[in-house]
């Protein structure tokens, strides 16, 4: 996309732009790479009138739904919270303050008790997979990296650069 004779990226707009302009961690529920292990992107558009209350609404689906479980006392997280932790508090307490907000009881009283955070890991599909272990429930075909998904994204940007502007 070109801006003001600037050319821009989908990764620009969303982590040059969106991202400093919102400062809300809140954006990643709303704005995201749409892989398997993101939060879901909504069939309607983001408006003055209603983003904040969709941004909230996205974090307590997500954190509710596939993006936080637990294995024993062990906790699994979506990969955006490894990627982003700067954008939600910085450190494992921000980000375990941050799905507290937004938990229901049974995992809020989860994340209150003894959480093993030191060996709190990220899960994607690609590990589950790698490892031969199949999915145990969708929560774990849910929780995926989108490595995969940025190479592509990046190659199609490449080839949109190059191919010609139509008169």
């Amino acid at each position: 996309v070109r801006i003001d004779s600037e050319e821009l990226s989908l990764n620009d707009i969303e982590h040059r732009i969106l991202r400093s302009i919102w400062q809300n961690p809140n954006i990643h529920y709303a704005l995201n790479c749409a892989s398997l292990g993101c939060p879901r992107l909504l069939p309607e558009a983001y408006t003055a009138s209603n983003a904040n209350a969709l941004m909230e609404q996205g974090a307590f689906d997500f954190i509710n739904g596939h993006g936080v479980r637990f294995d024993g006392r062990k906790l699994i997280v979506s990969s955006i919270y490894a990627w982003f932790t700067e954008d939600f508090g910085g450190t494992e307490a921000g980000v375990l303050n941050h799905l507290r907000r937004y938990a229901q009881p049974q995992l809020h009283d989860r994340l209150d008790g003894d959480v093993d955070v030191a060996n709190a890991r990220v899960e994607d599909l690609e590990e589950v997979l790698v490892d031969g272990r199949p999915p145990g429930s969708v929560a774990e075909v849910l929780l995926r990296a989108p490595h995969a998904l940025d190479a592509q994204v990046q190659q199609r940007e490449a080839e949109m650069r190059e191919e010609p502007e139509e008169a």
